[in-house]
């Protein structure tokens, strides 16, 4: 008898609850309006990601440069101080620095054409087939991102390459020691 009255108080308890749940709200609004208003909200967001994948773009375009400007500055000074003087040390330290230069450029480039860039591309395409953007607005940043992709490209100097084959002649051992441990020099 106590179970019973106990079920009984607790459906007695919870069907109030249940009584008072609101219906599910109900739109006013005609569903043409829902869409224009949805799409309005989609081509906004599109037009902020174009704007975010190309100051990504930008920002990583000027950390590549200013590696570029590194090893054509400072490490090809050293690099050639290195060889003026002849210490077999200073000249491994000196190509040692060239070489993590060259792998930050590598990955830096990655980053300009492969990761940013190609958001950038697709971004631009994207907002261009909605014609939320004009013919000269893509244009500037498809030659953007061609020029960020040449720039990528671009060709080591002359006369570090000329610098680096000196100091083959110089310190053989530490290109023969670099190739036995399988991390042959990179030019």
């Amino acid at each position: 008898m106590k179970m019973t009255m106990l079920i009984i108080t607790a459906l007695l308890m919870t069907g109030p609850a249940f009584a008072q749940e609101p219906a599910q709200q109900q739109t006013t609004k005609p569903l043409d309006q829902l869409y224009a208003e949805w799409q309005q909200q989609d081509n906004e967001r599109d037009l902020k990601y174009l704007g975010e994948h190309r100051k990504e773009t930008e920002d990583e375009l000027a950390k590549f440069n200013g590696l570029i400007a590194k090893r054509d500055g400072e490490l090809t000074e050293k690099l050639k101080r290195a060889l003026a003087d002849g210490d077999e040390t200073l000249v491994e330290v000196a190509l040692d620095n060239i070489w993590s230069n060259k792998r930050q450029l590598d990955f830096s480039a990655e980053w300009v054409v492969d990761q940013h860039g190609k958001r950038l591309l697709e971004s631009a395409r994207s907002v261009y087939r909605k014609d939320l953007i004009t013919e000269e607005q893509y244009t500037e940043h498809l030659g953007f991102f061609r020029k960020a992709k040449a720039r990528t490209e671009e060709a080591i100097p002359e006369a570090l390459t000329k610098m680096v084959e000196e100091a083959k002649q110089k310190v053989p051992q530490y290109f023969a020691r670099q190739e036995r441990i399988g991390r042959p020099y990179p030019f």
